[in-house]
Order: C-alpha cells, then structure tokens, then sequence
C-alpha cells in the first residue's frame, strides 16, 4: 500500500489578518509602569512589592519584544514556504499554484 503525503494548503490571505491581530494586541501592551507611592517607611515588605513591580514590567518589555520578533519571523517563514511551493509546483506542473 502506497503513503500519499498530504498537501500543505497555505493561503496567505488568511494568514495576513491573524498576524495582523496579533501585532495589534501586541502593541496595545501597555509598558508604562505607573508611579506607586508608599509612605516612607522602612518595611521590607514594601521594597519587595517594588521589587516585584519592576520585574513585571521587564518581564512584560520582552514579552513584547518576543511577540514582534515572532510575528517577524512568521512572516518570513511563510513568504518562504510560498516562495519554495512555487518553485516546487513550477518545476513540476510549470505554473504558479501558490497565492
């Protein structure tokens, strides 16, 4: 019994507008670390809070900066793809099938 492989269908015109959301959900991250005041106080617990406030906002920058590397590379990855399923099919069927 012969394996067939199964095609890879991928149209960039569905692909485009998920990639876009998330661009636009990763820009909306807010990274604006909002000024909290305490009263002076020599509270460890205090300092902890801020430290962990601070922590969450680097944390939430390179959140960010991984998301857009992300959606960066997605689109090269598929551009790629399209670009060698064209080739594949030019070479076999001598026509573009890819959009």
């Amino acid at each position: 019994m012969e394996k067939t492989m199964q095609e890879i269908k991928v149209v960039k015109s569905e692909i485009e507008p998920i990639l876009r959301d998330l661009i636009a959900v990763t820009n909306r991250l807010d990274l604006n670390q909002p000024k909290t005041e305490f009263l002076k106080s020599t509270l460890s617990v205090i300092n902890k809070i801020e430290d962990i406030e601070q922590n969450y906002y680097e944390l939430l920058k390179k959140y960010k900066s991984l998301l857009l590397t992300t959606e960066n590379e997605a689109w090269s990855a598929i551009e790629r793809f399209i670009e060698a399923e064209n080739k594949i099919a030019d070479s076999t069927f001598g026509k573009e099938t890819v959009r």
